[in-house]
């Protein structure tokens, strides 16, 4: 839909990502995005901070965003939905990413996180942006995934489960039994 109306995001991310009614999945927090109308790329010609760790290496590099930027930072987002909300390369610092993906390192698939699902993510962070699937070819290859095959879903609860026996959740732990969220 950005595309349609012609936008960049610069900032896909789960943190702004806002599930409503029937668990329609809605994008938020434009604050970073630009109209491209009439351009293929938005040059970034400020210091302002940006989000590093869902940047695409020509972000990093050159300041240029494009909607195969924004595919790169969807790769980004279902490593994070996949991963119940882990901080993409949780161990390298922000400074280092640059360096870090531009030498091709990226982040290793979820134990969690079927081939398929993995290889789209790999896909979305290919080095050369024109290489990218498209937000069109995602949207299909997700739906023809998703309709039909349960093998394709999460059970969130042994996720959670799963994930707190392994790690501790502060500051908010989910109760598995009722689904809430303690502060």
């Amino acid at each position: 839909m950005l595309l349609y109306y012609q936008f960049i995001h610069r900032d896909l991310a789960a943190r702004n990502i806002l599930i409503g009614e029937d668990n329609m999945a809605k994008v938020s927090d434009f604050g970073l995005a630009r109209n491209i109308s009439g351009a293929e790329e938005y040059i970034r010609n400020n210091q302002n901070l940006l989000p590093v760790k869902w940047m695409a290496l020509e972000n990093l590099l050159h300041g240029r965003f494009t909607t195969a930027s924004d595919v790169w930072s969807y790769g980004i987002l279902l490593h994070e939905i996949v991963t119940l909300g882990e901080e993409p390369y949780k161990n390298i610092s922000p400074h280092n990413i640059a360096i870090h993906v531009g030498s091709g390192c990226r982040m290793s698939q979820p134990s969690q996180c079927s081939d398929e699902l993995y290889e789209i993510m790999t896909n979305c962070w290919n080095v050369e942006p024109t290489e990218r699937p498209t937000f069109e070819d995602l949207h299909q290859t997700l739906h023809d995934m998703l309709m039909g095959d349960e093998k394709w879903y999460i059970n969130i609860t042994q996720a959670v489960n799963e994930r707190s026996l392994t790690t501790t959740m502060e500051p908010r732990s989910l109760s598995a039994e009722n689904g809430s969220v303690n502060a």
